[in-house]
């Protein structure tokens, strides 16, 4: 097939975005940093400290830790210090995503083309599932479900079972990183039984490698006390509170959910009417009339103005995101979804297998996540980004091909504009926002307005948070001493990172961002007695009064903490057992 010509202003404008998401995403190594983020970072730390995963670690994702734990010992090692650590970690997401991004580039080109596999290329360079861009368990489930897709795509079309074998081995890190994933083997079935030439034996060589992976890792863990494993996995995922929703608290989420949506869907109605006009003004008075116009023409230039409206209409309702509306950018999503199942039917048969092996392996990781997180509908649509790079294949493939190669850059304009989308929406914002934002004035970039200067978060550039940071951390080193076994409490969420001030022993069962005090801590205290503190930190706040189970830490520090001696800082009170 002959390569088809561009313009040149495409081409330029092809390589002005690509040059702006590596400047955006060197902007996000030193911008990147919330409680997610420290809690990564310092979970991955105690592994390396030698807390015992399951039994000294409650951690709810500390399967994830593994990965960030090897970067951080090379970190340690050649340091010595867990200074400027949190720059480092957003370095090694970055660049851990950009190679996982020109993999799929790399898959498309071969087996698609070149202007799906850019586009593919230029979207995972500006999407995360959430605002976090070193490898926590987000981002891993998202790349490691990325290379599950690259290499069923690589196996389909050579057949060679190293692609299937390697499959099933990204399907078990994926799992490490969410283990909720478990249930995108389901969708790797339903691949497996479409695609191959051997249902059965590639069914049983993909699930006998997870099988094995998963008892290994069983095995390592089980050995020695079983029984004690398995009450440490029921602490771990029945007492985070924060997290773990029930059926009818979900069920209120998903009707929360619903409303705001609906609140949201004016916005796109607006959107939706402006580019129906355009598209019958553009069939009205085009030159050859109405009958030119095919359903897929007519399709194709919806689309077009759709993408260009709502961009136009972001910008405009961008100040008053505060407000509570913030389901018009994940609508955007389902609409991307939508268009391109309606415009997959012109797609030939490897286009398809590109197509739903995308989409299979991006719903299994949405569902995983709507199942296990406390996170709703739309803020799990994120989840689906295997499932985004597919749909570029359909998007680009609605308009229709013409004996006129000068017009073939017309099939880029909708996956364009999509990019695009994404590129300011990750260059407005200090972590290149997923969610709503807050605030959209702190959020942003123009909200930058300090820069750590001491310890692991050295480096970093952001909002008030560096403050109390740099004043923090020059507290610590005045109160607190290396060896020191320390609690950190704080109202509403936890900054894990403290943890790193010093080389201290963590005394607590999780550093997850909330909570920061539960009964579970004294239960985890008693089947871990050399945990716990001689040290606490709390986090000092004026007129704010501890809420609910929150009572518990000024009851708790008030009569069975032997505290002896107490230090008031800037921001933390200091409370000494000797």
């Amino acid at each position: 097939m002959a390569e088809k010509k561009y313009p040149k202003w495409v081409v330029a404008i092809a390589i002005i975005l690509l040059f702006g998401s590596v400047l955006i995403n060197v902007k996000n190594i030193f911008t990147s940093c919330q409680v997610d983020a420290e809690y990564q970072v310092t979970m991955a730390y105690r592994i390396l400290k030698g807390d015992r995963m399951f039994s000294q670690m409650w951690e709810a994702h500390q399967t994830s830790a593994f990965f960030l734990a090897f970067f951080e010992l090379l970190f340690l090692k050649i340091t010595g210090s867990t200074t400027g650590i949190m720059i480092y970690a957003n370095t090694v997401g970055v660049l851990c995503k950009t190679g996982v991004a020109l993999c799929v580039y790399g898959t498309l080109r071969k087996f698609s083309d070149k202007v799906i596999a850019f586009t593919a290329l230029l979207f995972l360079l500006n999407s995360y599932p959430k605002d976090v861009v070193l490898p926590d368990f987000a981002n891993l489930q998202i790349w490691f479900g990325l290379l599950l897709m690259c290499s069923f795509i690589w196996y389909f079309h050579t057949n060679k079972k190293k692609w299937l074998i390697l499959g099933a081995i990204f399907l078990c890190l994926e799992v490490l990183a969410y283990p909720s994933c478990v249930i995108v083997w389901m969708a790797c079935i339903v691949l497996i039984w479409k695609y191959s030439s051997q249902k059965g034996r590639d069914i049983c060589i993909f699930t006998g490698v997870c099988a094995g992976g998963a008892v290994l890792y069983l095995l390592h863990f089980m050995r020695g006390n079983p029984a004690q494993l398995l009450r440490n996995l029921y602490y771990i995922w029945s007492g985070d509170k924060s997290h773990a929703i029930g059926l009818g608290q979900r069920f209120a989420l998903l009707g929360g959910d619903a409303l705001l949506f609906l609140s949201d869907l004016k916005y796109i109605f607006i959107v939706i009417a402006c580019a129906v006009i355009m598209t019958w003004a553009g069939r009205r008075f085009s030159k050859g009339g109405r009958a030119e116009w095919s359903r897929r023409k007519k399709f194709h230039g919806f689309l077009c103005w759709f993408l260009v409206f709502y961009i136009l209409g972001y910008l405009g309702h961008l100040p008053f995101e505060a407000a509570g509306t913030k389901h018009h950018f994940f609508i955007l999503y389902l609409f991307v979804e939508i268009a391109a199942w309606l415009a997959a039917k012109y797609l030939n048969e490897k286009e398809n297998m590109i197509f739903l092996t995308g989409q299979l392996v991006g719903i299994g990781g949405f569902l995983a996540t709507l199942l296990l997180s406390d996170l709703g509908v739309f803020p799990s649509l994120p989840y689906l980004i295997p499932g985004i790079c597919g749909c570029m294949i359909p998007l680009k493939k609605l308009y229709e091909q013409s004996q006129d190669q000068r017009e073939a850059w017309k099939g880029m304009i909708p996956i364009l504009l999509f990019c695009s989308i994404m590129i300011f929406r990750n260059a407005f914002y200090i972590n290149g926002w997923m969610v709503a934002p807050t605030n959209v004035l702190e959020d942003s970039i123009f909200g930058v307005n300090g820069i750590a200067k001491y310890g692991p978060l050295k480096g970093i550039v952001n909002r008030e948070g560096t403050y109390v940071a740099n004043v923090s951390y020059l507290e610590w080193q005045r109160f607190i001493h290396d060896g020191d076994r320390v609690l950190v409490l704080s109202y509403p969420t936890l900054t894990a990172t403290t943890y790193l001030y010093k080389d201290v022993e963590i005394c607590a069962d999780s550093t997850i961002s909330t909570p920061t005090f539960s009964e579970r801590l004294l239960t985890y205290w008693e089947k871990n007695p050399d945990k716990y503190p001689d040290v606490v930190v709390v986090k000092s706040f004026e007129h704010v009064n501890f809420l609910g189970e929150y009572n518990r830490v000024t009851q708790w520090l008030e009569q069975e903490f032997p505290a002896k001696r107490i230090e008031y800082g800037t921001f933390w009170t200091y409370y000494f057992s000797e």
